[in-house]
């Protein structure tokens, strides 16, 4: 299987939900060769399932910012923040 940056090498991608204070609180592994927007949702699901529905922010990179995974975070009593960070800003 080969990465989806078409590395040889076998890769793996970690998700990990963490709370206000930087606990973990759940995490993943899926393959490297998967692309993380699509498993964004069905991890957030298992995560709603698991804490009842409780309200929670989703914080995450542009990269999962996608307009499928802020709509489902703006339902439910969930909010989205996405951010980008651009290389001239260093």
């Amino acid at each position: 299987m080969v990465s989806k940056e078409h590395r040889p090498n076998p890769i793996v991608q970690m998700g990990l939900f963490m709370d206000k204070d930087g606990i973990p609180l759940s995490m993943c592994i899926t393959s490297g060769s998967d692309n993380e927007q699509t498993t964004a949702i069905p991890l957030e699901q298992k995560l709603i399932t698991m804490f009842k529905g409780k309200k929670f922010i989703y914080c995450a990179d542009a990269g999962l910012g996608s307009l499928n995974i802020r709509n489902f975070n703006s339902m439910g009593g969930r909010a989205f923040y996405c951010y980008s960070i651009h290389k001239d800003a260093f």
